[in-house]
């Protein structure tokens, strides 16, 4: 199983992506950290959310520390995931369109923590009237806080907070319906 987080910057009509972190459900091994050197010309970074500028991004690519293009970034996440692998996000839906990917086997925990809340109450839902962030999960369940610089969010903490949320629901099924409640 993998955890993803993958920032983006926009495009003119696209959101391009800027970063590739993954790491391992068991072990919390960091199996990427990189940048992806966008498809075309980015014209809004999101550097408070990201961290990442034009600056930084350039530097990776002229040192060789960003991967090659989206489908580079894919590739090397192919080299640790097979259609029976598991990955685990928080709105994970981004970071597989980000990528281009369709895969069958997924975990997420901003549904996983809206189930927790809306199923006790309305039964089995398709759409969730709301979804925690991230941040606000970590910090009431793992009583971390993340996201809090102003260099902007690290991917691979993002993907280790994912990561201890999920721990957390699961070990704790019932501190987690008290949290849902």
């Amino acid at each position: 199983m993998m955890m993803t987080d993958d920032p983006y910057g926009r495009g003119r009509s696209y959101n391009a992506l800027a970063y590739l972190a993954a790491v391992d459900f068991l072990t919390g091994e960091v199996l990427i950290d990189r940048y992806v050197r966008p498809a075309g010309r980015v014209t809004y970074w999101n550097t408070r959310v990201t961290g990442i500028t034009p600056g930084k991004m350039n530097a990776a690519i002229k040192h060789g520390q960003a991967l090659g293009s989206w489908e580079t970034a894919r590739q090397a996440l192919w080299e640790f995931v097979d259609r029976d692998t598991v990955l685990i996000g928080h709105a994970l839906h981004n970071d597989l369109n980000a990528l281009g990917i369709i895969h069958p086997r997924v975990v997420d925990t901003g549904i996983v923590t809206a189930e927790a809340v809306f199923s006790t109450q309305w039964g089995e839902m398709r759409r969730f009237p709301r979804l925690w962030g991230l941040k606000t999960l970590a910090m009431d369940m793992l009583g971390r806080h993340i996201q809090g610089s102003s260099q902007g969010h690290s991917a691979v903490e993002d993907a280790l907070a994912t990561r201890d949320v999920l721990v957390w629901g699961l070990d704790n099924p019932v501190l987690l319906g008290e949290w849902a409640r």
